[in-house]
């Protein structure tokens, strides 16, 4: 960390190990991963590993994980958080950052660099900010105003309560409206016998 005077403000530069400013290398490292290009990331980690700012890069390695990869591969995030946590646990046994504590590190990176990514996770997050500032949300559906909320139980009243008609009713529009899922991944083995013994039909 350096100190750079401009008049009378005073102003703090990060600045790794070998003079590289730790922004332009944290920006470097996410570039170089999502384009794949494994050595060239693996340095620019390496230079906030060697330099003291290891926390910080997990915490840049995470956010690409999930914002990067985690859609298209799942097991990229679990993979990566896994391997801090291990990192996490070696580091407490050694003062100074080493060469066997990058390897976490760089197994994180080789594995983003070398699955496959999608940015819709993030493209979507920015457009549900854009939405949420302009007031632009979506309403409250009617099929989410079940027994769970407030509304719900005062529209249907509350699960097992009234008539035998009235509990009828809550549990087909249960299976038909408010337990439905969409894509189905597959068949239900189990909802026809509890259908029956909830008095569905």
């Amino acid at each position: 960390m350096t100190k750079e005077s401009e008049g009378k403000k005073k102003k703090w530069k990060l600045e790794c190990k070998n003079g590289l400013p730790v922004d332009e290398c944290v920006s470097s490292l996410i570039k170089e991963t999502r384009r794949g290009k494994e050595r060239e990331a693996a340095y620019f980690a390496y230079c906030l590993h060697v330099s003291g700012f290891g926390r910080y890069l997990w915490r840049r390695l995470n956010l690409l994980a999930v914002e990067d990869c985690g859609l298209v591969n799942p097991m990229t995030v679990v993979v990566v958080n896994s391997l801090r946590e291990m990192w996490e646990f070696n580091i407490k046994k050694v003062s100074e950052p080493t060469l066997g504590d990058f390897l976490f590190v760089l197994q994180s990176v080789l594995f983003m660099c070398r699955v496959a990514k999608c940015r819709e996770g993030d493209s979507l997050g920015n457009l549900i900010e854009e939405d949420y500032k302009a007031g632009k949300g979506p309403e409250i559906p009617e099929y989410a105003i079940d027994p769970h909320c407030r509304r719900g139980r005062q529209k249907w009243g509350r699960w097992n309560t009234g008539t035998p008609e009235q509990n009828r009713q809550r549990v087909q529009k249960w299976f038909r409206d408010w337990a439905r899922v969409s894509p189905k991944g597959k068949e239900d083995p189990y909802e026809e016998e509890l259908k029956r013994r909830w008095g569905y039909y």
